[in-house]
Order: structure tokens, then sequence, then C-alpha cells
């Protein structure tokens, strides 16, 4: 019978998925910033533009979530002492 990681490598391993999430999140909102920036230069309508945009904000926006997500995850894990369940794969 396999006991699974020991707690301390359960931390070590969200810990790098908060990390992980942290940096997609924060590169995804990068793109956002520079296409808003792009489109305050050039304010003439771009529907490509528009269309970029709204795509990137989206991605930003699911990326935060799954940030969101590890983070509460690994707060659980850490403070309060719960265990996340082998099928947490979301992330």
């Amino acid at each position: 019978m396999n006991a699974g990681p020991s707690r301390r490598e359960l931390e070590a391993q969200w810990r790098e998925r908060v990390n992980h999430a942290r940096l997609r999140y924060r590169e995804q909102a990068a793109i956002c910033e520079a296409l808003m920036a792009q489109r305050v230069r050039t304010p003439v309508a771009d529907p490509d533009g528009a269309f970029a945009l709204q795509h990137a904000l989206r991605v930003e926006s699911q990326a935060l979530q799954e940030y969101m997500w590890a983070l509460r995850t690994f707060t659980d894990l850490v403070v309060h002492g719960i265990v996340p369940r082998e099928d947490s794969t979301k992330g």
C-alpha cells in the first residue's frame, strides 16, 4: 500500500504549481497591457485589434482563475492541512 507523497513533498509540488500559474497570469496580463496601450496609441477602429484584445482578456481571466485556484488549494494545504484529492488536475 502506497502512502503517497509526504506533506512536505505535496507543499513543494503545489508551491511549484502556484508559481507556474502566477507566471502564466503575469505573462497574459502583460500581453493585455501591451494590446491596450497599442489601442490607445492608434484609436482607429480596428476589428482585428478589438478581437485580439477580447481574446487576450479572456485568456488573462482564465489564467487568473487558474492562479487563484492553485493559490487556494496551496493555502488550504499549508494553513488548514487539507490535502488535495489526487484527481485535482485543474490548473
